[in-house]
């Protein structure tokens, strides 16, 4: 049997051939065990169909634990079909009907050794949430509207964990200067440019994704309904109010807020360290400290010349805990630093004499600038804890 006519077989998913049928014909798919999906391959490549069930299942389960979908196996299971092409990168996802004449979500790859693993995510992710789709509103006779391509290809690059830190930095970086369309002009991936921008898609598939309630659910649930993808459909499945400019507001707060967050544990990125030093400036007016000029923030420096009080002590023990709670979660480098400086603000608050708190500074700021230096170079920071020394027993 020719690659032409197995790959016929497999698209219908044959059952096992019965005792005498005609020999050749390639072996039933495997299916996963909760029935998501199933993998058939050519000849060459049945060893691989396996790892590739078990990477599909993998990403299932990313994007449950991620956007909380609530996702049922299909009526019939996603079909991945592996080929026995050379040098061929290329995933084909297409929902078509099989040899029973129903529809179904398929996904070929030609040469699944060279597959590019991230378009096959997406490809992944995609048949699942039309999946999704399809089951809801088969229950109510709707025709369903699409899910977007940067969607499902943004939700992809967001399982990924490794990559979470350095996409949110680069969103975060072009958001802070000012250079990203309003949020609704991003859902709508208006300029297009915006749409051909990893990072970006995997960064806001994973805002909507991660939201505390099911909005992401009650999103796919009006794409379910019939409603198209828009901004206005977006702010009326996640809010109350239905209000894009609110959403607006959503999105740059949660970004605000965001770059303080540990993404990934035991890194610390350039952006990380330039955000660090936002954290070494004290506003006396946030404390009730009584100066000329209040609103002004104060460098640790400048404080050693605040008169001693209790707003001083006060303001300089929450100051201590605010660094120590930035820096958890991130690299040793990073920690250390941070542990100077909560030490030169402990003594602080404790009153401690001008010499020691000039000293601690000193050592807190020499330490900041190796830091830094390092940073400046581009490179995340991954420096792991040094061993405590052991602890003599006495004699």
């Amino acid at each position: 049997m020719n690659a032409a006519a197995c790959l016929a077989v497999l698209l219908g998913l044959a059952v096992p051939a019965a005792p005498g049928a005609e020999r050749g014909l390639p072996p039933p798919p495997v299916q996963s065990s909760e029935g998501f999906f199933a993998v058939a391959a050519l000849e060459a490549n049945l060893a691989l169909r396996a790892p590739v069930l078990t990477f599909a299942d993998t990403t299932r389960r990313g994007l449950e634990a991620a956007a909380r979908p609530g996702l049922r196996p299909p009526a019939r299971p996603v079909l991945i079909l592996l080929g026995d092409a050379t040098n061929d990168t290329r995933v084909i996802a297409v929902r078509a009907a099989d040899a029973a004449g129903g529809p179904r979500e398929r996904i070929e790859l030609p040469d699944p050794e060279h597959a590019d693993l991230d378009a096959f995510r997406a490809a992944i992710v995609g048949a699942l949430l039309r999946e999704w789709l399809h089951a809801a509103a088969a229950r109510t006779g709707r025709t369903p509207a699409g899910v977007p391509d940067w969607l499902a290809a943004g939700l992809a690059r967001h399982l990924v964990r490794e990559r979470r830190a350095a996409d949110f930095d680069a969103v975060y970086e072009q958001w802070s200067r000012g250079r990203l369309p309003a949020v609704a002009d991003l859902l709508a991936f208006e300029p297009a440019a915006a749409a051909r921008h990893p990072a970006l898609q995997a960064v806001l598939a994973g805002w909507l994704a991660g939201r505390p309630d099911d909005g992401f659910r009650a999103l796919l649930g009006r794409l379910a309904d019939g409603s198209a993808w828009s901004a206005a459909s977006v702010a009326a499945a996640l809010r109350r109010d239905g209000s894009p400019a609110a959403l607006d507001e959503e999105w740059d707060a949660w970004m605000a807020g965001g770059v303080r967050d540990v993404r990934e544990p035991g890194a610390t990125s350039p952006l990380s360290v330039r955000v660090f030093r936002s954290l070494l400036l004290l506003y006396p007016a946030d404390h009730g400290i009584v100066v000329q000029d209040a609103w002004r923030g104060r460098t640790f420096a400048e404080c050693l010349a605040l008169p001693r009080s209790a707003e001083r002590r006060a303001a300089a023990a929450a100051q201590a805990l605010r660094i120590r709670v930035f820096a958890a979660g991130r690299d040793a480098a990073l920690q250390d630093v941070a542990g100077a400086y909560a030490r030169f603000l402990d003594a602080l608050a404790a009153d401690a004499k001008p010499a020691a708190l000039q000293e601690l500074l000193r050592a807190a700021e020499e330490a900041r600038g190796q830091l830094e230096t390092r940073a400046a170079g581009g490179a995340t920071l991954r420096d792991t804890p040094r061993p405590a020394p052991a602890k003599k027993e006495p004699r």
